[in-house]
């Protein structure tokens, strides 16, 4: 009965101990796992503070370049408007002293002095030389009669004044200065009223350049900088 006893004792310690060791083991990996977790936890916030940094400075540089685009476009544009300003004082002159006398309409068509001025293309074509580039026209009242603005290939004549400009020249007897829509494409413009000698307006007198050029220009100094 003793020897039978002390078996069983000794068999319930081994059980005990079999189970201490199970414990530990079980332990151990727990507390593995629980590492692991923690590690995986710090390397996906890591990860997310990454992103949300990586996002802040491309929208700070997206920022900064629309900032750089917006303010070059703006320089441009504003320095080609005074150009314009003083090419059509120019421009005019020139007219004047190439074309000397009053602007009338003789049998339907625009003159100025005895000069018929509807399809005389060498005064428009000379002015876009001497400005180096710039579109000139000359309407009858709202009428492309003689341009060096070009459509589909070919000189836009018989084609209207955009109608915010026909309003402030024609009826009101202003000089316009700013964008406007020519053909179809935004362009900075000025135009001057042409009047006859009894101060009536009988057509307008327009040099101008397309946007699009400075836009590129602006786009371009925009992408170097990123």
């Amino acid at each position: 009965e003793k020897e039978n006893t002390s078996v069983f004792f000794t068999f319930w310690e081994l059980v005990q101990i079999e189970d201490i060791r199970n414990m530990r083991y079980l332990s151990s990996t727990y507390i593995v796992i629980m590492r692991r977790g923690i590690f995986c936890m710090k390397l996906t916030i890591n990860k997310k503070l990454n992103i949300l940094i990586l996002v802040c400075i491309l929208l700070l540089a997206a920022i900064l370049s629309a900032t750089n685009f917006y303010s070059k476009k703006s320089d441009l544009l504003e320095g080609a408007q005074e150009k314009l300003i003083s090419d059509l004082q120019l421009s005019y002159q020139f007219l004047e002293a190439k074309v000397p006398g009053e602007w009338q309409i003789v049998d339907g068509n625009l003159h100025k002095g005895d000069i018929n001025m509807v399809g005389n293309i060498e005064i428009v074509d000379r002015i876009g030389e001497l400005t180096e580039g710039d579109k000139s026209t000359i309407f009858q009242y709202d009428t492309r009669v003689s341009t060096n603005v070009m459509e589909d290939g070919e000189r836009a004549v018989n084609t209207k004044v955009a109608e915010d400009v026909a309003k402030v020249v024609l009826e009101q007897k202003e000089r316009f200065i700013g964008r406007a829509n020519v053909v179809g494409e935004w362009y900075l413009t000025a135009y001057e009223p042409l009047l006859n000698s009894k101060d009536e307006v009988i057509g307008i007198w327009f040099v101008g350049v397309s946007e699009s050029p400075y836009i590129d220009i602006a786009v371009s100094s925009m992408i170097r900088d990123i």
